[in-house]
């Protein structure tokens, strides 16, 4: 608290410029500013002055004295402030600051800021587009002048600023246009005009409907129903030839579809012979391959009982065994390589086999297999 001030709130600068239907009073008016006093104070010496315009002589390095009288004003309680005073200013009745631009308001001081926060003829902005006005023209500029104001279309019931809506009437697919071809009918939906013109516009240029039969008219068409009374005769010729090519094409194809059966039964016969040739081709070689099996596990037998007994083998012996060796080699060789594997299992049955047997005594004639021509084996006797 300075000077004796116990108002919350800051003094306003300068005193009250308004015009009063009450006269004021000769001490009512401030010796600074020369207005109704704001915020009034009273020195020491008795002098009243707007609280603010006292404060500012002070801060213009004139010095803490009174502008009246040039009494010193100390610090502490040099003021204070004029309550009854204030009450009596207040009580004054003004006029709306705006009243020139039409306000007719008045009333006392006190009641004005309240009148002001209302007063049609104030200037405010739109919260919109920033733009300022009077109060009073606020209403009608947001719902039909501002630039930013949210717009619906009448045709697509969109929603967008006021300000877009040229570049709008070039995108709405519901706006309404007039045929590009001047047929007369106006307001077609912009997403319709193709359709129109494709399907139902007088001007649009068309084929008659027997074109395929042969007839080439080609015109707006306004003229296609005249066209068709007209030819009647000529489109049933035409269609009626066109019938005709038509049957004997279709006569043609039948019979290249029967040529075409023909050839595809034929193929298909031929195709069923060759898989019975390769077939049986695959049954004989399979025959052919168990033979060789055969005739091997025949000449393996014969090698194992003669590796037993070589000892006692004499030279006639020797030669039946080295001619068997050699009938043996001749007849596997085309079956080695599949058989590879099956050798080693044979061997071991033959030699199971053979160690089965009563061994052959050496005061015995010995009989070693002999191999015909077509691999069946005939004894041979031997002499000691």
């Amino acid at each position: 608290m300075e000077d004796g001030y116990s108002s919350e709130e800051e003094p306003e600068s300068g005193g009250h410029d308004f015009v009063f239907v009450d006269e004021l009073s000769p001490g009512q008016t401030c010796p600074i500013c020369l207005v109704a006093m704001c915020n009034p104070v009273q020195t020491v010496c008795g002098h009243r002055f707007c609280e603010s315009c006292l404060q500012g002589t002070f801060r213009e390095g004139a010095g803490r004295v009174c502008p009246q009288d040039r009494i010193s004003i100390p610090e502490d309680g040099g003021y204070f402030r004029d309550v009854a005073w204030e009450r009596d200013i207040l009580s004054l009745r003004v006029k709306c600051k705006m009243s020139e631009r039409g306000c007719d308001w008045t009333g006392m001081l006190r009641y004005y800021e309240d009148h002001f926060q209302l007063c049609e003829y104030e200037d405010v902005f739109c919260d919109d587009c920033n733009e300022e006005l009077q109060r009073r023209s606020l209403n009608t500029h947001q719902t039909s002048e501002c630039h930013n104001r949210i717009v619906q279309c009448e045709h697509c019931a969109m929603e967008f600023a006021f300000r877009l809506t040229e570049s709008h009437e070039y995108e709405c697919l519901r706006w309404p246009l007039d045929c590009p071809q001047e047929c007369g009918i106006l307001g077609i939906p912009r997403e319709e005009v193709e359709s129109h013109v494709m399907n139902d516009c007088m001007m649009t240029m068309v084929l008659c409907p027997y074109e395929e039969a042969g007839c080439n008219f080609y015109d707006e068409r306004s003229n296609l129903k005249a066209h068709i009374d007209a030819s009647r005769e000529e489109h049933l010729s035409k269609t009626w030839s066109k019938l005709l090519k038509t049957t004997e094409r279709v006569n043609e194809l039948e019979q290249v579809k029967l040529h075409m059966q023909t050839d595809i039964d034929t193929v298909k016969k031929s195709l069923e012979e060759a898989k019975e040739d390769v077939a049986q081709l695959k049954l004989s070689e399979a025959e052919r391959k168990l033979e060789n099996l055969k005739l091997k596990k025949d000449v393996l037998e014969l090698q194992m009982k003669l590796k037993d007994s070589h000892h006692n083998v004499n030279l006639p012996r020797k030669q039946d065994f080295d001619r068997c060796i050699k009938i043996e080699e001749l007849s596997c060789s085309d079956t080695e390589e599949d058989l590879k594997d099956e050798e080693t299992t044979k061997s071991s049955k033959a030699t199971k086999y053979y160690l089965s047997k009563p061994v052959v005594g050496r005061s015995k004639p010995n009989v070693i297999p002999k191999l015909n021509p077509k691999g069946a084996a005939r004894k041979v006797s031997s002499r000691n």
